[in-house]
C-alpha cells in the first residue's frame, strides 16, 4: 500500500512516467491474489 501511494504521489508531483511502473505492479499483483483465492475456493475448499 506504501509503494503504491508513494507511486502514486511521485507521478502526480513529478509527472514521470517511471512512478506509472507501480501502479502496474501493484495491479499485477492484485490480479494473481485474486485468481489465486479463486482457485482455492473452488478446488482446495471443495472437499471441507
Amino acid at each position: 500500500m506504501i509503494f503504491f501511494l508513494t507511486c502514486s504521489y511521485q507521478l502526480l508531483a513529478n509527472e514521470k512516467i517511471e512512478y506509472a511502473l507501480g501502479f502496474i505492479i501493484v495491479i499485477f499483483s492484485i490480479v494473481i491474489f485474486a485468481k489465486a483465492s479463486d482457485y482455492k475456493r473452488k478446488y482446495l475448499s471443495a472437499g471441507k
